[in-house]
């Protein structure tokens, strides 16, 4: 294995976290755009091009056409926790990651230059990572009650499987 110019500062378990972080966020954008597909229909080359941000602004419009209360409720709490989560987990996977000289000490911390003075810590990862997985789960809740899928008793983690077509949820 090749090494890098400088060393992670992140422990084994920080890694991880971010690896956990960096795999659910493909599911956030997987679900963004699974629930503007079921919403508004078959605009799938626009939509797939979009940032999160964007997703998510028009997941954000498209929700007052939600039939379904409780599908409609679940899309906006998704929508609020990622433009909670947008700027953190980018902070966190784009920044660089060092060690944070301050009176407290050397922590190991992500530098961004869109938040400079206020550096992300190791020790912050799993609660970005659990947010993150918390998301996925409200947005396929919102997902399943739009397809009319029925997922009670069904466990999480699912497992999720694809080919040469677009991902979808299924239960195994």
């Amino acid at each position: 294995m090749e090494v890098a110019a400088f060393r992670s500062p992140l422990t084994e378990h920080e890694l991880a976290e971010l690896g956990r972080a960096t795999v659910n966020w493909g599911l956030v954008d997987l679900f963004a755009e699974a629930l503007i597909l079921m919403i508004r229909g078959n605009d799938r080359e626009n939509v797939v091009k979009q940032m999160i941000v964007p997703k998510i602004r028009m997941l954000r419009e498209l929700a007052p056409e939600v039939g379904n209360d409780d599908a409609r409720r679940e899309i906006g709490e998704f929508c609020d926790q990622i433009d909670d989560l947008a700027s953190m987990r980018n902070h966190a996977t784009h920044g660089f990651w060092g060690w944070h000289l301050n009176l407290q000490g050397r922590p190991a911390a992500a530098h961004s230059h869109k938040a400079p003075g206020q550096p992300i810590k190791g020790e912050d990862i799993t609660h970005i990572a659990d947010q993150i997985a918390i998301a996925t789960r409200k947005a396929n809740d919102a997902l399943d009650r739009l397809i009319g899928f029925d997922s009670t008793g069904v466990d999480y983690p699912r497992n999720l499987y694809f080919g040469s077509e677009p991902p979808g949820p299924v239960v195994a």
